[in-house]
Order: C-alpha cells, then sequence, then structure tokens
C-alpha cells in the first residue's frame, strides 16, 4: 500500500502534467489558426492573381492527348510540425 508521502507525490505529478496538457492543447489550438490563416491568405492570393486572367487562359476542357500541367506550392514544415 502507498504510503501517505507516496501518494502526494503522484497527486503532485499528476496536477503537473494536467497544466502541461492544457498548455499543449492551447498551443494547438493556436497554431490550427495559424495554419486556417495561411490557408486563407493563399487562397486569397490566388484569386487575386487569377481574377483578371481572360476566359480562354483557364479553359474548362483539354484536348483529348494534351497534357495538364500544375504549379504546386508548399511547406517543408507543413501545418502539423508548427
Amino acid at each position: 500500500m502507498d504510503t501517505a508521502e507516496s501518494l502526494k507525490r503522484t497527486i503532485a505529478l499528476t496536477q503537473e502534467l494536467e497544466s502541461v496538457v492544457k498548455t499543449m492543447k492551447a498551443l494547438a489550438g493556436v497554431n490550427i489558426r495559424q495554419c486556417e490563416n495561411a490557408s486563407q491568405a493563399v487562397e486569397m492570393g490566388f484569386k487575386i492573381a487569377l481574377r483578371d486572367l481572360p476566359p480562354q487562359a483557364l479553359p474548362l476542357r483539354r484536348a483529348p492527348g494534351t497534357k495538364l500541367g500544375a504549379v504546386v506550392f508548399g511547406s517543408i514544415r507543413g501545418c502539423a510540425d508548427s
């Protein structure tokens, strides 16, 4: 059976761990919001960059046998690794 001192230490460690978990959750929430803001900024940038293109610059259909190219932007870190 645990002694009173052992139980006190266990309770103190549990409280410290709870504090760490709360801090980590708060940081995760902030990181998620930062990623959402970055995503919205990229979307807005694309809309601004593409808004003045003539309709024929962005065809809705490709001719058979033609290739499609894409420019992809990304991050080495990514949002999950903030």
